[in-house]
């Protein structure tokens, strides 16, 4: 039998604070999508808001299949990157959309950016982490995840008042920066050899 990784008590760990910010940028997205769902299926026209949560659940659940072995197979800026452009343009749709027979579309491919960018952010934060801090590493994420959430339908509830659907743009731009972002932390790890950065 061996025993676990012992790790020193810690709030939280150095190498999950970038994964973790990419993660509370979706979950600010995930957090105006979802907790406002009732809102923005009123808006488009919807009755039911439940068919626009089942249409995120069906892009959410048709892709993994798909990039979870990509990611592992591949690296996983294969998943995380047309992930977070794919939630871009879900946003770019719902600000734009207006006729109630494509309201379910920015939502199902909001579920399918999600499910293909979350669960690379979380893998590749398990490669950053230590054999004794994968726990406070996953914690930290969830943390800054959930804070996004908690900001995205506090803020961008109040944004739809004020703008109404086309604020969901300025999310839109953000999630693509997002990516570039990615992109140039990508680029500057290639140059470094085993920086652990994901592939």
């Amino acid at each position: 039998e061996v025993d676990a990784p012992q790790a020193t008590f810690k709030l939280f760990t150095p190498s999950a604070v970038l994964p973790g910010l990419y993660a509370a940028v979706l979950g600010y997205a995930a957090g105006a999508v979802l907790v406002l769902s009732p809102v923005i299926a009123g808006a488009v026209g919807l009755e039911n808001a439940g068919l626009y949560l089942l249409a995120f659940s069906i892009g959410t659940l048709v892709v993994r299949p798909v990039t979870a072995p990509l990611s592992d197979r591949k690296g996983r800026s294969w998943v995380i990157i047309p992930g977070i452009f794919i939630m871009a343009l879900s946003l770019l749709l719902l600000g734009s959309i207006r006729a109630p027979g494509l309201a379910l579309l920015p939502p199902l491919v909001f579920g399918i950016g999600l499910s293909s960018a979350l669960p690379g952010l979380m893998a590749w934060n398990g490669d950053r982490a230590t054999a004794s801090t994968q726990g406070i590493a996953a914690s930290t994420l969830y943390a800054l995840w959930e804070t996004g959430i908690f900001a995205g339908s506090l803020l961008q509830g109040r944004l739809i008042d004020l703008f109404g659907l086309p604020s969901f743009t300025a999310v839109s731009l953000s999630l693509v920066l997002c990516g570039l972002v990615y992109v140039a932390v990508m680029r500057k790890g290639m140059k470094q050899i085993k920086a652990g950065l994901p592939g």
